[in-house]
């Protein structure tokens, strides 16, 4: 493969945003050659245009990757790749599904970006399936810091010490 001056990361970074999985596997292959977790001028890994470019495949891949950080946030927004999965909205189907792969891989949606907006707030009222995963990727996560879930109608962000 011809890298015409470009890195490993960029490769990577390019492949995501075109939806490249193949290209990805074969960058991935020896995960000593390449920073899975680098971040370009806007902050953004791999993982943030793979999650914001709809590709699922790609995500899939990115977080069986030993060492991935799943929760960088981007410089300018303060967004995690969950945000972006949600800012960016591909199909319903796609969105749900990036969605869940990450958090499955330990994405916390508990992380607010730079105006305060958790991937809750960006799912919607009417995203109930996308709303119970993140709900229950919450609940995991608190349980395994042994906190506790308190609904209070939104008052909040709903998570106390317990």
């Amino acid at each position: 493969m011809s890298d015409d001056g470009a890195s490993r990361e960029e490769q990577l970074w390019s492949a995501c945003m075109t939806d490249q999985s193949d290209l990805v596997r074969e960058l991935l292959q020896d995960p000593r050659s390449i920073d899975i977790n680098r971040t370009n001028a806007l902050g953004c890994t791999a993982l943030h245009y793979a999650a914001q470019t709809g590709s699922v495949d790609c995500v899939e891949l990115l977080v069986k990757a030993p060492g991935i950080k799943l929760d960088l946030q981007d410089r300018m927004g303060k967004n995690t790749p969950l945000h972006m999965a949600l800012i960016r909205r591909a199909e319903p189907e796609t969105t749900l599904e990036i969605v869940t792969l990450l958090t499955k891989a330990g994405a916390d949606p508990r992380i607010a970006n730079k105006v305060g907006q958790r991937p809750r707030d960006l799912a919607g009222e009417d995203d109930e399936e996308i709303q119970r995963v993140l709900l229950q990727a919450a609940l995991t996560i608190l349980a395994k810091e042994g906190q506790a879930y308190v609904d209070d109608g939104g008052d909040s962000d709903g998570y106390s010490s317990g």
